[in-house]
C-alpha cells in the first residue's frame, strides 16, 4: 500500500518537475530551499554499503532533513524508483544519474498561491 502510494508521488511529482533527484543536487537544494522540501527518499543502508563517501553524504542529507521537519523514507529498490523518474536509457541500461536521494518538493505556484 505505502510502496504504491509513494510510486503514484513520485510519478506526480515527476510531472510536476517538484523532483530533486541525486545526493549532491538535494544537498544543494535542502540548503537553498528548505521550506520547499516535503519529502525526502533515500536509498537504504544496505543499497550503500561498501560506499562511505556516499554514506557520509547521505547521513548529513538525513541531518539536514530532521533539522527542518523533512519526512524522510528509506527504499531498497533505487532501481525501481530510476523506473518511475525515467532515469533509464531507451536500451533498459540504468542511467548514470545518482538515484540514491529524491526529494519531493513544493511547486513555484503551490508557494505563491498560498
Amino acid at each position: 500500500m505505502v510502496g504504491q502510494a509513494l510510486e503514484e508521488l513520485l510519478v506526480e511529482a515527476y510531472h510536476q518537475n517538484c523532483l530533486r533527484i541525486g545526493v549532491i543536487e538535494s544537498y544543494k537544494y535542502m540548503k537553498a530551499n528548505p521550506h520547499r522540501v516535503v519529502l525526502c527518499v533515500l536509498a537504504s543502508e544496505k543499497e550503500t554499503e561498501g560506499d562511505i563517501m556516499l554514506q557520509m553524504n547521505l547521513i548529513q542529507l538525513k541531518d539536514m532533513c530532521y533539522k527542518k521537519n523533512v519526512s524522510i523514507m528509506c527504499s531498497t529498490d533505487t532501481r525501481r524508483l530510476a523506473e518511475l523518474v525515467n532515469m533509464d536509457d531507451i536500451n533498459g541500461n540504468e542511467a548514470s544519474r545518482d538515484q540514491h536521494c529524491i526529494l519531493v518538493t513544493v511547486s513555484q505556484i503551490s508557494i505563491s498561491a498560498a
